[in-house]
């Protein structure tokens, strides 16, 4: 699987945000997406996973579709706090068209991956620590068949302990899916990425590598 985006342009009135965006995110590797704040790396995500449109150029998905795409996001935007864990989980897989019993057989195949989840299924996601609700989300996404994930800074108030966990699970998850990371925590992406997006004047290059300097 891969998505190859191809010469994007967006533009937002006179102000050209992304122009000759050229790069590919490939099924088994981690990609990060740096730029500082206000460059460009939300309209990126936001063209990627369909709630924009480009100006120009076009974007392939080979393996997936656009509705594979799920994003992320950094808080609490991501799950329903008065629902439990299995609750959520169970919703979202409805809204991918999941019926019960695959829900269920993809929950028992991958929650090994999910230490805490018998511990916290029956749990409302308002108890739930940050770092508690951010790997929930992200299984989530991954017990619902999404195909492409997009974690929009996804270490985001999470103490070492929960990144260390969410180190594990990207790493597990990776060779099946294609993951995208925005963020500025360079110890976390340095474990994990083995392409580089950067965003600078407008243009983006893609460096292959095992480390972001």
């Amino acid at each position: 699987m891969k998505i190859k985006l191809n010469k994007i342009k967006k533009s937002f009135k006179n102000n050209c945000i992304i122009k000759d965006a050229t790069f590919t995110l490939r099924q088994g590797e981690v990609s990060v997406l740096k730029a500082p704040n206000g460059t460009g790396k939300t309209t990126i995500v936001n063209l990627i996973s369909g709630l924009m449109i480009q100006d120009s150029g076009t974007i392939e998905f080979d393996g997936l579709t656009q509705k594979d795409v799920c994003i992320i996001y950094g808080g609490d935007k991501n799950l329903y706090m008065k629902n439990t864990v299995d609750e959520n989980l169970y919703y979202f897989g409805f809204l991918r068209g999941l019926r019960k019993d695959k829900i269920r057989s993809n929950i028992q195949k991958m929650k090994s991956i999910f230490v805490n989840y018998d511990k916290l299924r029956n749990t409302l996601c308002e108890e739930l620590s940050h770092g508690q609700k951010r790997i929930v989300s992200i299984f989530s996404s991954i017990i619902t068949d999404n195909k492409c994930i997009i974690l929009d800074e996804a270490t985001e108030g999470l103490d070492q302990e929960n990144i260390d966990i969410l180190v594990n699970l990207i790493n597990e998850i990776k060779k099946d899916v294609i993951i995208l990371i925005v963020s500025h925590d360079i110890l976390f992406v340095n474990d994990l990425v083995c392409n580089k997006i950067v965003i600078k004047n407008s243009r983006i290059y893609e460096e292959v590598e095992n480390e972001i300097n």
